[in-house]
């Protein structure tokens, strides 16, 4: 049985396998998940703060409500995962990293996304409908089909994304960095509305 960690202490869970276990509201902050099977795994409202995720595999995992802070998802495979009301914001001074994570067709609505660190991913039909992604870094991130309808992504990163078919309507982003120019049509762009030009 998993239960509450301290805030330093370091469960080791490397490579468990717990496909589609039951953890939800658990305080799991600190455990070493590398490489991990947590597919289908239901996770609502967990606390996985400070979290070693890297190469785990979150198929399909319900983690809506976690706390993610902190947290290590380099590679992290979170393919069709819902993350609905998630809090990845950066604390003390630690973003959460996600870089090369498999995030296709994922859900994301309403997390606080606030300086994660997401490039060179591939989130291909995700959806980050009304989320907050100040100062995220999605630079090389492959995009193709996300939802960003609603989202604040003042100061993002975007840089090299694959943008096509990305959906950004009523988005607020001043000082928004990429290297392609949004319209309303879709194709290479993406089909953009400002909210703030409304």
């Amino acid at each position: 049985m998993i239960g509450r960690t301290s805030s330093s202490s370091t469960l080791r869970c490397q490579g468990f396998n717990l496909y589609g276990v039951d953890l939800s509201n658990l305080d799991l902050q600190n455990i070493n998940f590398k490489k991990a099977d947590l597919q289908y795994c239901i996770l609502k409202g967990a606390n996985l703060t400070n979290c070693s995720l890297e190469y785990a595999n979150l198929e399909g995992a319900i983690l809506d409500g976690a706390t993610i802070q902190c947290a290590n998802l380099t590679r992290a495979t979170l393919d069709r995962a819902s993350l609905k009301g998630c809090n990845f914001d950066v604390k003390l001074g630690t973003n959460v990293s996600m870089v090369g994570a498999s995030c296709r067709e994922a859900v994301f609505d309403g997390s606080q996304m606030n300086k994660v660190n997401l490039p060179v991913a591939c989130c291909k039909g995700a959806s980050f409908k009304g989320c907050s992604l100040r100062e995220a870094t999605c630079a090389g991130t492959d995009l193709e089909g996300c939802d960003f309808t609603g989202s604040d992504l003042h100061g993002a990163n975007l840089r090299g994304a694959n943008l096509k078919d990305t959906n950004f309507e009523n988005i607020s982003g001043p000082g928004l960095h990429m290297s392609q120019t949004l319209n309303l049509t879709g194709g290479q762009g993406g089909r953009y509305r400002d909210a703030e030009q409304q």
